[in-house]
């Protein structure tokens, strides 16, 4: 007799992202032109009817997602649109890969003529901007309004090189793929479990001892025992391992199989910028296709990819001049289809706190040590020495010990991070139904939250930028150059207020006693709150005769953001006379009359 047991009812699910992947024509041979699908990778999870709830990774290929173009009856203006009635555009659909060529054919135009931006230029076009893996987490967002789904679970990745040169077979080898790793940590947290995994090699941790493990837990529990005690301890309760391996494949390899294996949301490094690229060419060294050790095994084999995308690293100020971004102001991405993405620590770190201004340090030590009052892992014969020298020094002479500064060096992240909550919380409050690669862009944010208001709530679409957004009048009207800009003021607070119910340490960006003013970059917020927009505006002011740029900007401040002395502002704006010179008027006036009495 068989005894079906039946799995419990599905009653919601929530989207933790969702990311689109190309084929990689590299790989698999194909011709430019021979091959479009592509893959939408959707990390979710799932929730019950008994209360519980697990991840998944959902794989769809060729998600179509909708584009809309005017129906021929209305079109009848020549510029751009910021949105369109529903009952007025006709629908279509596209993968995000052929999204250009599907544009074209639907506006009777030959593809492959140009870029979308470019096709983006015909003010009958609507909705080409979401990409693919918005329209998925707005559909999710939509379905299953009540699920918001538990914390991001986050894993933390360093990985230690070997500075001594100790494992590579000959000088070329290291020159083209930089030092090999001797040591991984990954550590993991999440609403219900801490775990830890350390891997090293036996040729590094043996130099020293017989007996490495022994030695590893014995240096662990003397100098960081509060991670492995029982949060009743005063610890932090975390699961740690330790395993030794013959060969650095062996290593990257198992790594990356705890990665898959726990399935976080989230595997993040405290500056990203070198523990991913060494790991990607110390893949290479080993004869391992990057693409195969990142990518979540389940993808299928022509959608695995690997690539490590940079940052431009520089900004345009509110003059227009370019500037030099800091590390952690660098939003460096990583496209590998997995069932969780990659993120820069620090760079959150600071993107949560960037209101407070640049950090007074960036190094992990420091912001530790302000954090939870402990910083990383340290030995007295070693405190002489920094940077370099203090690598050199520990591996040569501390290898154990070593380790266990690598163990550290994510746990202590864990420690913040349960602590902080950065990207268990605030970065999934920050990404909204936007794509990862968004966070640092608040118009595409604010884009994306308007389609989605429009679409679902007043049946509109919304228009689409091109490459020519330039008006032939928009040399006449106040330009964004040149406003004033005040940005934080000393009286604000590093963070903002600790003001949620459920999770009492967590800051928020609510601050008080502050003055925060950047007004080119808060364009498009004003626009929303003040509903400015080509569809509402009737008339826009060119200038004012007499008054010069600088009063209308200041006037312009006052309106927007205060109460107005309507006496002022007239004064400014339209010349009229001041107090005293009405009194002057006054006076004058009633002498005159008196005058015209007495006679």
């Amino acid at each position: 007799m068989t005894t079906q047991v039946n799995s419990p009812k599905v009653i919601g699910r929530s989207c933790k992202f969702a990311s689109t992947h190309t084929v990689n024509k590299e790989r698999m041979g194909y011709a430019a032109t021979d091959d479009h699908d592509d893959l939408l990778v959707v990390k979710e999870e799932v929730f019950f009817e008994d209360g519980t709830s697990k991840p998944n990774l959902r794989l769809i290929e060729n998600f179509n997602r909708p584009f809309w173009i005017t129906r021929p009856a209305y079109r009848t203006h020549k510029s751009k649109k910021e949105w369109e009635e529903l009952d007025k555009v006709q629908q279509f659909h596209s993968t995000q890969t052929l999204l250009n060529d599907n544009v074209c054919l639907a506006l009777h135009k030959r593809p492959g003529q140009g870029s979308l931006r470019i096709t983006n230029r015909n003010p009958y076009v609507y909705g080409t901007d979401m990409t693919a893996a918005v329209w998925a987490r707005m559909n999710y967002a939509v379905k299953y309004p009540e699920q918001h789904g538990s914390p991001n679970s986050v894993c933390f990745y360093d990985i230690e090189t070997d500075v001594l040169g100790d494992f590579i077979l000959n000088h070329d080898d290291r020159e083209k793929y930089g030092d090999a790793i001797v040591g991984i940590t990954c550590s993991y947290i999440s609403n219900s479990e801490k775990k830890s995994w350390t891997g090293t090699l036996r040729g590094f941790v043996s130099k020293h001892t017989r007996h490495p493990e022994e030695d590893y837990w014995r240096i662990f529990d003397e100098g960081i025992g509060h991670i492995r005690k029982s949060v009743e301890e005063g610890g932090l309760g975390v699961k740690c391992t330790f395993e030794i391996f013959e060969t650095e494949k062996e290593l990257i390899l198992r790594a990356f199989e705890i990665l898959h294996g726990w399935q976080p949301d989230f595997v993040s490094t405290w500056n990203i910028s070198f523990d991913v690229p060494r790991t990607i060419e110390r893949c290479k060294a080993n004869h391992l296709l990057p693409e195969d050790v990142f990518s979540d095994p389940s993808i299928p084999v022509k959608y695995r990819q690997c690539k490590f995308i940079e940052d431009a690293g520089t900004k345009t100020s509110e003059s227009n001049r370019t500037i030099n971004k800091l590390f952690y102001q660098c939003w460096h991405m990583v496209k590998a289809p997995a069932s969780f993405r990659w993120i820069d620590a620090c760079a959150v770190y600071w993107y949560i706190r960037k209101a407070a201004g640049n950090l007074k340090s960036a190094a992990l030590d420091y912001v530790l040590t302000q954090e939870i009052k402990r910083g990383k892992y340290e030995i007295e014969e070693a405190e002489k020495y920094v940077k370099l020298e203090k690598h050199i020094f520990m591996q040569k002479h501390y290898p154990v010990h070593y380790m266990v500064y690598n163990s550290y060096d994510c746990l202590g992240l864990l420690e913040m991070e349960n602590k902080n909550h950065d990207i268990s919380v605030a970065l999934a409050g920050a990404m909204g139904i936007s794509e990862l690669e968004q966070v640092p862009s608040n118009p595409k944010k604010l884009m994306n939250n308007f389609m989605k208001f429009l679409y679902f709530d007043r049946r509109k679409v919304l228009g689409c930028t091109s490459d020519q957004m330039a008006d032939e009048l928009d040399q006449y009207i106040v330009p964004q150059s040149g406003w004033i800009s005040t940005l934080p003021t000393n009286s604000m607070e590093y963070t903002g207020l600790c003001c949620i119910r459920e999770l009492p340490e967590l800051p928020t960006k609510v601050f008080v006693f502050c003055a925060d003013l950047d007004v080119k970059s808060s364009y498009p917020t004003t626009g929303i709150f003040a509903n400015i927009s080509r569809e509402t505006t009737v008339l826009e002011l060119s200038r004012i005769e007499g008054v010069n740029e600088p009063t209308r900007y200041t006037v312009g401040l006052n309106i927007m953001g205060a109460n107005v002395n309507a006496v002022s502002f007239c004064q400014r704006v339209y010349k009229m006379p001041t107090f005293e010179e009405l009194r002057k008027q006054f006076r004058a006036s009633r002498c005159e009359e008196q005058n015209q009495l007495s006679f």
